[in-house]
């Protein structure tokens, strides 16, 4: 306890100047937030959530910025109608609104414009003998009537002739009457605009046949089965199927052809070239010769397998290719084929493209260790530095010769081996301790020569 705590607890006055006493400062107290109750957030303290919730307010009251409008009753005539009915409705403003004004809705009463005859166009142009004059005037006063809306005239088709008897009509029926007459007596009648003539004549068009095919369609198609449907989309995923397939296996075939076919047939293909035309080449038929297409210029119609040389053009240019600069092909290990060797064939200019080293024959896997440390020992490598035709021809021939000569080594040491067993065996019968000997023991030696076989056989076969 210091000395200015006793001088307060005793109440003595300082001595020196005294000190302003600093006023106790509270904490400052948070307000709470609109939307929590009291409880609420005497419970959560200050963890308040930053977004309170809004107290819901009642709606003000409309502030009105115009005057209220008048609707009044009024009374209106439809000018669509013919009787001249007086009805009434709601109007607004009606003081300003005249009472001899066209209806809104008049421009909505539309109608299908619908062609009309005299009688002298229907002597000289509208006749029809499965028609009358009288049924066909019928026909048009229903198009009239039910504005071109021929389910109802169907329905509504109830005419007679002189006799009483009613023949009956379909849907199709009256809209091929209706239209022929329409688009004769647009050919008929004459226009000063073409273009609009032939609009009209496209417009009033009608195929009876079509349009019975059509609905007898969507009926088929409506009285399907569930079993129906199913088959059906059955046999849709198996032709898409069978369609990628066939794309796949086209092109497979084109390039099949094109590899036995060669450079030719490669230039078939790309348009570059002599040869057979474009698109001879993996468009051929069943029936007709590899390569040669049906719509090719160069098959010969009439006689089947016979067709002309597609290279018979070019045959000079061949044999000067062939027989020219023999030294040049000589000296960068060229090798050309001879087309007249081959004239009746598509394949005149030889197999496609290849590497001379896959033509090599591949070693055995049990003759390839000793053949490849026989041409070590002679410092030849199956990795030739340059393989041209002669190169690679002599090591075909080298290794098909020390192939030969392995399996000889190896029949050889198997054929030794088997005389050498013999020939134990034979003085191991033969001698005085084997006369001597019990049958265990003989047993014995003859397991233990047959071991002996058996090992230098697997040597043999090594």
């Amino acid at each position: 306890m210091s000395a200015s705590d006793v001088r307060d607890i005793l109440q003595i006055p300082r001595a020196g100047p005294s000190a302003p006493v600093q006023p106790l400062r509270l904490p400052k107290k948070e307000k709470r937030p609109d939307g929590i109750t009291r409880e609420l957030y005497a419970l959560i303290g200050d963890n308040a959530p930053s977004l309170a919730l809004a107290k819901p307010k009642m709606k003000g009251k409309p502030r009105m910025q115009r005057k209220v409008a008048k609707w009044t009753r009024q009374g209106f005539t439809n000018q669509a109608r013919k009787d001249d009915l007086q009805l009434s409705h709601w109007a607004r403003d009606a003081a300003s609104t005249s009472s001899d004004a066209d209806y809104a809705f008049v421009k909505y009463n539309t109608a299908s414009a619908s062609y009309s005859y005299s009688n002298d166009e229907y002597l000289h142009i509208l006749r029809d003998d499965d028609w009358t004059h009288e049924e066909t005037d019928h026909l048009f006063d229903l198009a009239r009537q039910y504005d071109l809306r021929f389910v109802l005239m169907a329905d509504r088709w109830a005419y007679t002739d002189i006799e009483g008897k009613v023949t009956p009509r379909t849907v199709e029926d009256l809209k091929a009457r209706y239209y022929s007459v329409c688009r004769k007596l647009i050919r008929a009648r004459p226009q000063t605009d073409e273009s609009a003539k032939s609009k009209l004549l496209t417009e009033y068009a009608f195929d009876k046949s079509r349009e019975i095919a059509r609905k007898a369609y969507l009926t088929t198609m409506l009285s399907r089965t569930p079993a129906q449907i199913a088959e059906e989309d059955f046999l849709y995923v198996e032709s898409r199927r069978l369609e990628q397939n066939y794309a796949k296996h086209q092109r497979d075939r084109e390039n099949l052809l094109r590899l036995l076919g060669g450079p030719l047939a490669s230039n078939a293909h790309t348009g570059i070239g002599g040869g057979t035309p474009a698109g001879a080449v993996g468009l051929a038929s069943p029936g007709t010769p590899l390569g040669i297409s049906k719509s090719s210029t160069n098959y010969k119609k009439g006689r089947k397998g016979e067709y002309d040389d597609p290279s018979a053009d070019d045959e000079a240019s061949l044999e000067r290719r062939a027989k020219a600069n023999p030294l040049f092909d000589a000296q960068y290990c060229i090798t050309r084929n001879d087309a007249s060797l081959a004239r009746n064939t598509l394949l005149a200019t030889g197999p496609s493209v290849f590497l001379r080293s896959s033509r090599v024959t591949p070693l055995k896997p049990a003759t390839a260790p000793r053949i490849g440390a026989a041409l070590a020992e002679m410092g030849i490598s199956l990795r030739l530095v340059m393989p041209t035709a002669n190169n690679v021809a002599r090591l075909d021939g080298l290794t098909h010769a020390l192939g030969s000569l392995v399996d000889l080594k190896r029949a050889t040491e198997r054929a030794e081996y088997e005389i050498k067993v013999l020939k134990q065996r034979k003085v191991g019968a033969t001698s005085p301790a084997a006369e001597q000997s019990t049958p265990a023991e003989r047993a014995k030696r003859s397991a233990s020569v047959a071991s002996t076989e058996g090992g230098s056989n697997k040597r043999a076969r090594m």
